[in-house]
């Protein structure tokens, strides 16, 4: 049987606005007390202590539970990002900072792109956002009643903390705020329908971000960036077993700035074998070294240039790794 709130007590209350309506479970004895919106700022012990006066002596069930059951929150995972089928999650860290992370998201979304995936690709590196720059976006896309549209690229769909704040000046954010704008990302964007694969541009380090990722995406895959050098080999590592106590799988690593090619000779300017040694360690596979190159137009590879073909192959083989079976 179902209670509306219109019967209960706290409808002369200031409480009375946080239901939707109450339901009781005769089968198991539960009681589902069900939000009516996103505001919870209210007194929970308070709230548990008259709920259960009502329900012990006003509809007689002394052996009811309470459980909270927030319908705002069901809603918006079912129509985010968060809650589609068939979708490839991909988080691109690196545990360090400069070793070329956005630059393989962009081109990695841009292959994918390229292979008639539909990509969403979301800047998530809230302290040095660099996707707006690499992509050329100097107008920021609109927000209408709070909700953000992604600036679209080559049919690629492209948000950015940038687009959040309207300003390039810094942000100085703690914890709690770098949450509300990864909420704001997947709850409150309006991408393209039918997106097959989101790529995740992960901040460095294994902090805020990493963390409150693994629990809007705990199905989602890591893909750890590293340069040849073995200072920066160790820190990714620590970026892969994050991941792997996160539960999440890393699919490879992706040796960046690897050589420079010079007369058809390999120059190793940043050092050697920094890429094997996180592959190894993570168990995992090295997927592509990647050589050290300017392309020719901003920051995105095309065909005919260094490492275009070797973004398809790591796109494919990041299919393969996957498992991932599009729908199309």
């Amino acid at each position: 049987m179902k209670a509306k709130i219109m019967n209960f007590e706290f409808e002369k209350t200031k409480l009375k606005n946080i239901f939707k309506e109450i339901e009781v479970n005769e089968k198991d004895g539960k009681v589902y007390v069900v939000l009516g919106y996103e505001d919870k700022n209210f007194d929970e012990k308070e709230l548990k202590t008259q709920l259960m006066k009502y329900l012990k002596i006003d509809l007689k069930l002394p052996g009811a539970k309470i459980v909270f059951k927030d319908i705002v929150a069901e809603e918006l995972y079912r129509n985010s990002i968060l809650g589609k089928d068939n979708i490839l999650y991909l988080l691109i860290a690196s545990g360090k900072g400069g070793v070329g992370k956005s630059s393989v998201s962009a081109n990695l979304a841009h292959a994918f792109n390229q292979m008639n995936y539909r990509v969403a690709l979301i800047d998530c590196d809230i302290y040095g956002s660099s996707i707006p720059n690499i992509f050329n976006i100097e107008q920021y896309p609109p927000m209408i009643d709070n909700i953000l549209y992604p600036a679209n690229i080559d049919g690629i769909d492209i948000v950015s903390v940038d687009f959040l704040m309207r300003s390039p000046l810094p942000i100085i954010w703690r914890g709690p705020m770098l949450n509300r704008a990864l909420n704001h990302f997947f709850y409150f964007t309006k991408y393209q329908d039918d997106i097959d694969v989101v790529i995740i541009d992960l901040p460095p380090g294994t902090g805020d971000v990493a963390l409150d990722m693994a629990q809007f995406m705990p199905n989602a895959f890591q893909i750890v960036v590293t340069t040849p050098h073995l200072n920066a080999a160790a820190i990714a590592i620590k970026a892969g077993e994050m991941a792997k106590t996160m539960n999440q799988r890393v699919l490879g690593v992706i040796e960046n700035m690897s050589y420079y090619l010079h007369n058809g000779e390999q120059l190793n300017i940043f050092g050697f074998g920094g890429g094997e040694v996180v592959a190894n360690t993570l168990d995992v596979k090295l997927l592509e070294k990647l050589e050290i190159s300017t392309p020719e137009d901003g920051s995105i590879y095309r065909e005919n240039e260094a490492n275009y073909s070797k973004y398809l192959k790591i796109a494919s083989e990041i299919i393969k790794e996957s498992n991932f079976r599009n729908s199309q």
